[in-house]
Parts: structure tokens; C-alpha cells; sequence
């Protein structure tokens, strides 16, 4: 039986129920996940993991989501990597600012498990 070739996630949150929710909502049947507590282990891990797409939670310790983004698109290695952040704030000048930094689609907490799910296999769908 052949090998599917699933597409890499990363989860990027400070809040561990946060990052168990999401996993429970995507499933690790049909994407292989990594996870990331803070900004600089998200930046640690991406070289290693090379997530098809981020799950990105903009505030963070240390370095928050917009300054990881930026950092992401700025890097040759990691500038194609599809991104979505994911914030408490609905302020339209917040996600204005996220997606104009990269992002390919913002997501307000709390969100719906089968919504974040069917964003994310959009968003895959579009970028492979």
C-alpha cells in the first residue's frame, strides 16, 4: 500500500488548549502536525519541519506572530510557506496589518473546529 503524502501543519500558540483543539479539529489522519509554543520555536522548527502551511497565533512570548511572519517572508527558504494567523482581536486594523505583512488568511478566536478545518483544506487546496 502506497505512502499518502500528507500536508505539513504547524501550530504556533502559547496556549496548550489552544494547540489541542486545533489538532483534534484537523486531524492527525489527514495532516501530519507539528507544534510551536512561541514565536522563536516556530522559527527554530521550520527549517527542520517544512510545514506546507502555518497556523499562527499572533500573540506570543518573546517574539509575536507579526514579526514571525515577516521574518518567514522574508527568507528565501520559508517565504512560500502558506500562513494563517489566528488572533483574540477582530479589529479590522489588526487584520489589515497581518494580512498585508503575508499572511494568506486571518482567523478570530474562538473559532469553529469544522470552520478552521475547512479553511485550512481551502487555503491547501489553492496554494498546491
Amino acid at each position: 500500500m502506497a505512502k499518502v503524502n500528507k500536508k505539513k501543519i504547524m501550530i504556533v500558540d502559547d496556549e496548550e488548549d489552544v494547540v489541542k483543539l486545533m489538532v483534534a479539529a484537523l486531524g492527525t489522519k489527514d495532516f501530519d502536525i507539528a507544534t510551536a509554543y512561541s514565536g522563536e520555536e516556530c522559527l527554530e522548527k521550520v527549517e527542520r519541519k517544512k510545514p506546507n502551511l502555518i497556523l499562527l497565533d499572533i500573540i506570543l512570548p518573546g517574539i509575536d506572530g507579526l514579526e514571525v511572519l515577516k521574518k518567514l517572508k522574508s527568507d528565501v527558504q520559508t517565504k512560500t510557506i502558506t500562513t494563517i494567523l489566528i488572533s483574540a482581536s477582530a479589529h479590522k486594523k489588526q487584520m489589515e496589518r497581518g494580512l498585508s505583512a503575508g499572511a494568506d488568511a486571518y482567523i478570530v478566536k474562538p473559532f469553529d473546529p469544522l470552520e478552521l478545518k475547512r479553511k485550512v483544506r481551502e487555503i491547501l487546496k489553492k496554494s498546491s
